[in-house]
């Protein structure tokens, strides 16, 4: 093998573990994204909670600890336990902001 077809391969080598990093990058954040977008889907007053009585009274299941604090409140639909997707606001338009803020 002569030198340059050696320095072509590095070059070659280079841009595709370059490409990669990039790939891995932009994963790591869409994941950060969606995590950000989970967790608002999570009301404050479980957030609040003690990780015991959340997974003792409601198995850490989010639905049932809204539902059960929706019920204990009387409020119904309109209350701040419910989780996001229930109110109406658009998952897209907060994926949107919480994207944002990340890249700033």
């Amino acid at each position: 093998m002569d030198l340059s077809a050696i320095e072509e391969f590095d070059q070659e080598v280079n841009n595709r573990c370059y490409a990669i990093q990039a790939h891995a990058e932009n994963l790591v954040n869409n994941m950060k994204c969606a995590l950000d977008i989970a967790l608002l889907s999570i009301p404050d007053i479980i957030k609040k909670m003690p990780i015991k009585r959340f997974i003792e009274e409601f198995g850490g299941d989010i639905e049932k600890a809204c539902e059960y604090l929706s019920q204990k409140s009387g409020k119904g639909a309109g209350n701040n336990v419910t989780p996001m997707k229930k109110k109406g606001i658009p998952v897209k338009q907060v994926k949107k902001n919480i994207c944002k803020e990340e890249k700033a």
